[in-house]
């Protein structure tokens, strides 16, 4: 081939590359910044001609779970610890300072603590779920970089321990507004002593399954969290039922979970009756085998805000507690109400729940619980 033919095909493939990136870079105008990520990764070369497109603020690794990089390129990390580790470095993300809020949530192979060496040190949001490789050493590495976390979530670990759920919170104690720590089974009440001394900004907790804790540590989360809206107690069959005697004191809670509690009607009736839950908008009472239609007739008169209810499971419940509900100004609020597995109501759950909407013209959700 002559020098001319060379020169020419050089040119044409040069006029071909080109076209075919001013291709990517105008269908990036009409794509979200994940779909552009997906696109950098996918296209080589394509990176700078999208530098131009809307940042990544949120980095969701699940939405690239389709990319499989080849062995050379991983050199030995995994999937999810590469992508973390390459955007973070990427024009994309101006280098992780754009990028406001990771999520890791389950998934295979599942984040090491490697990932977390890259992660921006201005995050805001950091979700965690299922990540069961992590352990304390990760989240005392997380402490020492993430001083800005608004959220946090660890739902699942089976690893983590006070020593380590304690040096995020104090780390983040100024900005933690969202806490998830559902199902870290290994807590005690060290970690609900400082979340309550140190966390008394946060708006949302979530402590299912809090098998190591007891009912101190819920005490003093109920006295000192007086800016809770958002509280679950999933699955705390481990506390007594004096250990929800202060929830009366949370009195912004608008979203109240204690399915398969304790809880007793002394404690809904000293709430709603003490003016405690004039906030509440939900509350689950699923497989509250200790509630009556006390709690009912008290949650009739002291919960004018409330929209949703479970009762399912509740095998006290008669029609008479039903019956409270519908004669007072709930009648007209209440657009979910559980009462399937309510022995003694089965006749509202027959025929499509036939009696139910009758009795609550307002529902529009009969089933809370699965």
């Amino acid at each position: 081939m002559g020098e001319g033919q060379t020169e020419s095909r050089l040119e044409e493939e040069r006029d071909g590359e080109r076209d075919r990136l001013l291709a990517l870079n105008f269908v990036s105008c009409f794509l979200n910044p994940v779909e552009i990520v997906k696109l950098s990764f996918l296209c080589k070369g394509a990176e700078e001609f999208l530098t131009a497109c809307s940042p990544l603020v949120k980095l969701d690794v699940r939405d690239l779970d389709f990319l499989q990089p080849s062995p050379e390129k991983l050199q030995g990390r995994s999937v999810r610890d590469f992508l973390i580790f390459n955007l973070c470095e990427s024009r994309l993300t101006k280098k992780g300072t754009c990028i406001e809020a990771v999520i890791c949530t389950f998934g295979k192979p599942q984040v090491q603590k490697s990932c977390l060496l890259s992660l921006p040190s201005g995050l805001s949001e950091l979700e965690l779920n299922g990540c069961q490789e992590l352990d304390d050493s990760a989240l005392l590495f997380l402490a020492s970089r993430l001083k800005k976390l608004v959220r946090f979530e660890l739902y699942w670990n089976l690893k983590v321990t006070d020593a380590g759920v304690v040096k995020i919170l104090r780390s983040n104690f100024r900005t933690l507004r969202h806490l998830n720590l559902s199902g870290c089974r290994k807590l005690t009440d060290t970690t609900a002593h400082e979340i309550a001394d140190y966390c008394s900004r946060l708006r949302f907790l979530d402590l299912t399954r809090p098998a190591g804790m007891t009912e101190k540590g819920l005490w003093h989360i109920c006295e000192r969290l007086s800016n809770l809206e958002t509280l679950t107690l999933y699955a705390s069959n481990n506390f007594t039922p004096e250990a929800f005697q202060f929830l009366s004191r949370l009195r912004l809670l608008k979203n109240l979970d204690l399915c398969g509690s304790s809880v007793e009607d002394e404690v809904v009736e000293n709430a709603a009756g003490g003016g405690g839950w004039l906030n509440l908008v939900s509350l689950n009472l699923t497989w509250c085998l200790r509630v009556t239609d006390r709690s009912l007739k008290a949650l009739s008169k002291g919960c004018p805000a409330l929209e949703t209810l479970s009762l399912h499971g509740n095998t006290s419940i008669t029609p008479d507690g039903l019956t409270a509900l519908e004669q007072s100004p709930l009648k007209d609020t209440l657009t979910a109400l559980d009462v399937r597995g309510c022995r003694q109501l089965d006749a509202y759950v027959s025929e499509g729940f036939k009696r139910l909407k009758e009795a609550f013209p307002k529902l529009t959700c009969f089933e809370l619980h699965s």
